[in-house]
């Protein structure tokens, strides 16, 4: 509830997200993958991480596996980087490696299972390795 009031100036963005994610699964189900690893149907969750906003993530990976799926697939961002007058003071700035490691064990502590642990730094060496 908190970022959506500070970032998005949307505080009722929790709740129309949770009904809009438990519609999503009711009709589509978990994410699922073909033999080469592309998403074929179901349900992705993106989630931003926000500066401080660790126990925000926790709470928000612990709904997912209880009320929508434990198998419910998560992509966990840490892209998150503030420019010009866009980050409210004192929010911390970018999110550090040490925060996106804490979010994941915060994601499976929580039980879910699929989830996308790759930073962006990863995915760039990856891509440019092809």
């Amino acid at each position: 509830r908190e970022s959506g009031r500070r970032y998005a100036k949307a505080p009722d963005y929790p709740g129309v997200m949770r009904t809009a994610l438990a519609e999503t699964q009711r009709q589509v189900g978990d994410l699922r993958m073909n033999e080469k690893g592309l998403a074929e149907r179901g349900l992705l969750v993106r989630h931003l991480l926000m500066p401080g906003g660790l126990a925000e993530a926790a709470a928000i990976f612990q709904f997912l596996a209880e009320e929508i799926s434990p198998g419910c697939y998560v992509n966990i961002m840490d892209q998150y980087r503030p420019c010009g007058e866009a980050a409210p003071p004192g929010d911390g700035g970018t999110i550090s490696r040490a925060m996106l490691d804490e979010a994941i064990r915060a994601a499976k502590k929580a039980g879910l299972s699929r989830f996308d642990e790759r930073d962006m730094a990863s995915l760039i060496r990856r891509l440019m390795s092809r």
